[in-house]
């Protein structure tokens, strides 16, 4: 199991006061995940892991209920993260910083298709390119979504994906041609 603690980053000061961070350790590994927000060792409760208001260091009620909620917001995106890599098995500190990115860049299928499909056309591979063109419009057929997240995709997804195909009487041949094809995208 992994521990989440929101801390301030007290080896680092400037003007504002110390970073807020997201201190993770997993497996007697450390990683910080960086938040935009600043505070001063007065205005931030470390028993309760949140900023407090502090007129002498211009934090009001409202700026901190912004921070907040920001910090609730970003600890559950995170066990959510941590939730998931749980239920594959065996995952390190690197892969929830890495799974996170990936959420705050907002990654998607279309996004990863698209990087894919762009070095298939230099390359020239336009049968490929075509394939893959497919296989994305299947997928948002079969789900009925324009975009979809990257971190929507695990096990039970793609066992639904495979349901509506076989559903849709595609022969095995082509189902299984769509999961190359969303692999390859997905390792992109």
């Amino acid at each position: 199991m992994c521990s989440i603690k929101v801390r301030l980053a007290k080896h680092r000061i400037i003007s504002q006061g110390h970073p807020i961070v997201f201190q993770l350790i997993h497996e007697r590994k450390k990683r910080i995940i960086a938040t935009p927000y600043w505070a001063y060792p007065e205005a931030f409760d470390e028993t309760y892991q949140k900023v407090v208001e502090n007129a002498k260091f211009n934090i009001s009620v409202y700026k901190s209920k912004k921070i907040n909620k920001y910090l609730r917001d970003e600890e559950a995106i995170l066990r959510n993260i941590i939730t998931r890599l749980e239920e594959k098995g065996r995952y390190s500190v690197t892969d929830i910083v890495e799974r996170y990115q990936i959420f705050q860049n907002g990654y998607t299928l279309d996004y990863l298709f698209g990087i894919l499909m762009d070095e298939l056309k230099e390359q020239q591979k336009m049968a490929s390119f075509y394939i893959h063109k497919a296989g994305l419009a299947q997928i948002k057929d079969v789900f009925g979504q324009s975009s979809i997240h990257i971190l929507e995709i695990n096990d039970r997804w793609i066992n639904t994906f495979v349901e509506k195909l076989r559903k849709q009487a595609l022969r095995e041949n082509t189902v299984r041609l769509y999961l190359r094809v969303l692999k390859a995208a997905y390792n992109k």
